[in-house]
């Protein structure tokens, strides 16, 4: 079986190999709404034909029903004979040229040393001890989950609102968002998927470490995070590449899907080629890496530093056309973060004929997720930090300097045969350790953000949730040969 046949089973698949397994005790999964009447998800006004038709009325029924048939999803795969209860809002979160937050959520509780408990003095998430101890722990909601109300107002550029479509043959139009694996996504953290680790402490939440921290390997420093203090817990969230998975199933499942990191490979820096990591891929645009051969690199100049808070700059390639367009034909645009959205500049750059785009961050720390939507958007872009944007200047002053997008040929998630984990240098609040890095292709449900070639594919989710012990209605996989030596701990 390909690498690619491994991944593709899909929900209506495992569902029939479900049901060929013998009867099947599906959880039922409870939405709670708590959206006050005429707003969110109880939005009385008429449904929006553009958003994607899903039987409902209205708007707030058109997005719960996105809601319900995430619920479905998760219930037909889950066993527990208790109800999963999930506390469901659509707030206003951070959304715009800086960054958006399309959702957030996790567990209400945790639970430790309850019946049937496979490890002592270990806290689970409340939803995966009920189901464990086959009797309810906490009469609260289990999980609690929000989405940004925002992104129907049109807070991001290029972006029209949320896709409330369910039939996975229906494209996802270019200037709308699916909500459907975005709400996959928020229930795996609530249900299972996530370290539940203070990152800026390293301390557990309560008495008893988390049941990640059995599973979180960090490969430099040899142990579980279980085995490390507080302080190298801290540590080993900004550890990229060295914090992976141990589990047996994840590592089964997901090495053929680890292509190698994205890559900028460099020829002109001083000293010879040289090779640029740590990239932030954009969510438009062609996928990765969408260029073929080496082109040379120059620095745009768009001759305006617009007015804004902060003020741009004459690189940020926020104004059109460029004082130095007519250099960029066949050419990569190398430009500045900053003061109008991704897509914006891109375009401008492939406006001018520009064959791929590099944006440098212009604050310490990683390069953020380039979002947007831009479905007239056909070459790459790609983001770096402050300092490989200002060594790339450097080097533009002294020589040609030319660049490949490519994936290193030794896959850096695959390091002794493990999947790795998503831990960049600085702490991303919300995404460090509690996702799969994001250099699995085709792009996973877990990634730090959500890509749009996912929509109803739980894909290595349930692989993980198998490792953590989640009582499943699906069969394992065909055990097979795995090349990551590591185990969980006992």
């Amino acid at each position: 079986m390909t690498p690619a046949e491994r991944r593709c089973r899909s929900v209506v698949a495992a569902l029939l190999a479900a049901l060929l397994a013998g009867p099947l005790a599906a959880a039922q999964v409870v939405l709670v709404n708590g959206d006050p009447a005429g707003t969110g998800f109880a939005d009385g006004r008429p449904a929006v034909a553009a958003a994607g038709a899903n039987g409902a009325t209205t708007l707030g029924g058109q997005r719960l029903a996105v809601l319900q048939r995430a619920a479905e999803i998760w219930a037909a795969v889950l066993d527990s004979p208790v109800p999963i209860r999930v506390a469901i809002r659509m707030v206003a979160l951070p959304c715009g040229a800086q960054g958006t937050t399309l959702a957030r959520a996790g567990p209400v509780a945790l639970a430790s040393n309850f019946p049937n408990a496979p490890r002592a003095n270990t806290a689970y998430h409340i939803a995966h001890a009920n189901a464990l101890a086959r009797v309810d722990l906490d009469s609260r909601d289990d999980v609690v989950a929000e989405f940004n109300l925002a992104v129907d107002s049109g807070c991001s550029t290029g972006v029209s609102g949320w896709w409330y479509g369910l039939d996975p043959g229906q494209p996802v139009p270019a200037d709308r968002i699916a909500l459907l694996p975005v709400a996959l996504h928020e229930l795996a953290h609530g249900l299972g998927f996530s370290a539940q680790v203070d990152l800026a402490t390293g301390q557990f939440p309560g008495s008893s470490p988390t049941l990640w921290s059995h599973y979180l390997f960090d490969l430099q420093r040899g142990r579980h995070w279980r085995a490390l203090s507080a302080a190298e817990r801290v540590q080993s969230a900004r550890d990229d590449p060295w914090l992976v998975w141990s589990g047996r199933s994840v590592n089964q499942q997901g090495e053929g899907l680890l292509l190698g990191e994205p890559v900028l490979d460099l020829a002109g820096i001083r000293g010879g080629p040289a090779q640029v990591a740590g990239l932030a891929l954009a969510q438009f645009g062609p996928a990765w890496p969408g260029l073929a051969g080496t082109a040379r690199v120059v620095a745009v100049d768009d001759g305006v530093a617009g007015a804004g808070e902060p003020p741009g700059t004459v690189t940020d390639g926020c104004e059109f056309p460029f004082r130095n367009g007519a250099r960029l034909a066949g050419q990569v645009a190398l430009l500045d973060r900053g003061l109008c959205p991704f897509v914006d500049k891109v375009r401008h750059a492939q406006q001018h004929g520009a064959v791929g785009v590099i944006v440098a961050n212009q604050v310490e720390g990683a390069p953020p997720t380039m979002g947007g939507a831009g479905a007239d958007i056909t070459i790459p872009a790609v983001g770096v930090t402050r300092q490989q944007g200002a060594a790339l200047r450097r080097s533009l002053l002294r020589a040609r300097l030319e660049t490949a997008f490519a994936r290193t040929t030794t896959p850096s998630a695959t390091r002794q045969g493990c999947v790795r984990m998503y831990a960049p240098s600085v702490l991303q609040a919300g995404s460090s350790v509690s996702h799969f890095h994001s250099e699995a292709q085709p792009a996973l449900l877990m990634a730090p953000s959500i890509s749009r070639t996912l929509f109803d594919d739980l894909d290595l989710t349930l692989d993980l949730f198998r490792d953590l012990g989640w009582p499943l209605l699906l069969p394992a996989p065909p055990v097979q040969a795995v090349d990551c030596p590591l185990q969980p701990l006992p």
